[in-house]
Parts: C-alpha cells; structure tokens; sequence
C-alpha cells in the first residue's frame, strides 16, 4: 500500500499537511520519505486536573508491563539502589515506588520484588486514579527502551506539576529537559538509572525548580488551548494553501483559454 501511493503520488501531492506528535517524529516522518514542507508538529493535549502536590514522597511508574517499557531495568536499577542504601543506613530505603498497570511481564516483575516492601504492584486504576497517583508522586519513571510517541503518562505528570525521570531515546528523550522538567539516564542502563534516583531530590529549591518546569511545559506545548490554537492555524495554512493553489490552475486555465 505505502509503496503503491508512493508511486501515485499521493504523499506528496494529495496531501496537504501531516502532523507529528514531536519533533522527533518529525524529523522521522521525513526522513521516510515525506515532504519537509509539509509536516508540521501538533501534539496532543491532556485535560487539565489541577496541580498536584508531590506529597506522596514516592517514584511512579504507570504502563504497561511488557518488555519495551523497561520495567525490568526500572526494578534491575532498584535493587542497586536498596544494595547501597542498606550498606549505608539500616533503615532502608526511605522513598517507595509504586507501579501501575498489568501486561505480560507483570509476574516476573513480581517475582523480582519479591521481599521489597517498598514496591508496591498496584494493578489496573481507572484514569482518575491514574491521575491522583501522578500527582502525589515525587517522580514519573519512564524507562522505556522502545521509542515512544508522545507519552501521555509524561504530559500529565507536566499538568501536575510532576517531573519525569526518563530514558533519553527518542521524543521523550527530547521532551524531558535534564534538571528543567526532570531528568535523563542512558536507556537501558540500570546503574545510570540508580544513579538518578539515589541523586533525585527530596526537597528543596531544586525539586521545586522541577516541578515549576514541568508545569510550565504543560502550560506552553500541552494545554488543551493551546493545542487547540495550534491545530486551528494548521488548518487556515491548508485551507489558505489549497485555495491558493486552485486560483493559479483557474488563472492558467483562464489564460490558455484566452
């Protein structure tokens, strides 16, 4: 089918606009072979919920358990971290991760927190949960080792006010600003990843700095009225392109007749 419409001509002559969710699918788009001049970037917005309060004092992860997430190298980077703490306090670990969603991988993800009460598996939660759980936390985990699109688990952690701790690959790797909105390992790297959250801050103005950034991210690329606006000048730049084009046929059309 792709290649069919690529010999009719279709992705560079019937349409007038793509749109990417980022700039990295952006510059993948193009790179596949489509018009640079015609791919635009529009990403989806997410409702908005209010600020969240980041009282929970604990990591997030919401996903599905399957391999390309990287909730593997999330709980690999975990025991790391509980090995150096141990070593260092015998009370532990004072943050907790909590971990949202089921999928494949949820039963050997279980068996590898196994004797961590810190971990806690909290199943399958209607979207209002999600969202209340997003905004309690002190940080959105996201280990993916796949590319992903637009992260919409990372578009509302930034509504709440809730910094991400990603993976730096691909549009989430580029949408999370290293001590902006939150913070980036080497995908697929536990000792990386534990690295970051034994440094992630409790309190303070750095923390505070974070979640300042992620709101202020949401505010200027995610809210609903601002997404709005953008898709709204996209389609006036078609209309206006399209429109345009159809006059300069009739005026070619019109002169040859003359």
């Amino acid at each position: 089918m792709l290649f069919s419409h690529r010999v009719l001509g279709t992705w560079s002559g019937k349409v007038t606009r793509y749109l990417a969710l980022t700039e990295f699918m952006r510059d993948k788009m193009i790179a596949g072979g489509l018009p640079a001049d015609r791919v635009v970037v529009k990403p989806n917005s997410v409702e908005e919920t209010g600020l969240g309060l980041g009282e929970g004092n604990h990591f997030l992860f919401v996903g599905r358990l399957s391999p390309e997430k990287g909730v593997d190298v999330l709980l690999a980077a975990w025991r790391l971290l509980r090995a150096r703490i141990e070593a260092e306090t015998p009370l532990g670990l004072s943050r907790r991760l909590r971990i949202v969603g089921t999928g494949p991988m949820e039963m050997q993800l279980r068996a590898m927190a196994v004797g961590w009460p810190e971990v806690e598996f909290l199943g399958h939660l209607p979207a209002c949960a999600v969202r209340e759980e997003i905004g309690r936390a002190a940080a959105v985990i996201l280990p993916s080792i796949w590319y992903e699109g637009l992260s919409r688990v990372m578009t509302e952690a930034f509504s709440k006010g809730t910094p991400v701790i990603a993976s730096a690959i691909g549009p989430i790797g580029r949408a999370v600003k290293h001590g902006e909105n939150g913070q980036l390992f080497r995908v697929g790297d536990a000792v990386d990843l534990a690295d970051t959250l034994e440094r992630f801050p409790a309190a303070g103005a750095e923390l505070s700095q974070l979640r300042a950034g992620a709101r202020a991210d949401f505010e200027r690329q995610y809210e609903s009225e601002v997404v709005y606006k953008r898709l709204m000048e996209i389609y006036k730049g078609a209309i206006a392109e399209v429109r345009g084009g159809a006059g300069a046929r009739r005026a070619r059309e019109t002169g040859a007749a003359h």
